[in-house]
């Protein structure tokens, strides 16, 4: 049967096509957004890595663990979980790392004094990029934050809804 047809023998078919559609365009839309934000902060986190190792501006062995699972893979699994029926997970998985790893770059990019911190770098030609990258890190940590508990509450009004 196709549509126009269904529309003629059923009057509400329209509006509830129409509203099923606006709902899944709205859905994906938020999710688009999650991995675009996702993504363009791993592109960071390397560059950032890289001004890094350019810089030999170590880490301690747990600030290495923490930048592995909560600024590189947390994130990544966050975009992957998005996509699916756990999505509320994936949204509030994507603001609890975004949030922690904003107050860890926060935290040893402008407030401790140590050779991460942008004031203090030692000397080398990848300063300028160690700055840049650190502040777009920032940015894009607060706007993956932000998203990740808009959508996860707005996930779950609508799931108290039904």
């Amino acid at each position: 049967m196709r549509y126009d047809q269904a529309a003629e023998d059923f009057p509400y078919t329209r509006l509830f096509y129409l509203r099923c559609r606006h709902f899944l365009a709205e859905t994906e839309m938020k999710r688009w957004l999650g991995i675009v934000v996702v993504l363009a902060h791993f592109v960071i986190v390397l560059l950032h890595g890289s001004a890094h190792t350019k810089l030999k501006i170590e880490l301690a062995a747990w600030q290495t663990v923490f930048v592995l699972i909560v600024i590189v893979l947390a994130p990544l699994v966050a975009a992957i979980v998005i996509w699916t029926r756990f999505s509320r997970f994936g949204f509030a998985l994507l603001a609890a790392a975004m949030g922690g790893a904003l107050v860890f770059g926060a935290y040893f990019h402008y407030l401790a004094i140590s050779p991460d911190h942008v004031s203090h770098l030692p000397p080398g030609d990848a300063q300028g990029t160690f700055r840049l990258t650190a502040l777009l890190l920032a940015i894009t940590e607060a706007i993956g934050l932000t998203i990740g508990l808009v959508y996860s509450r707005r996930e779950a009004r609508s799931a108290a809804m039904k």
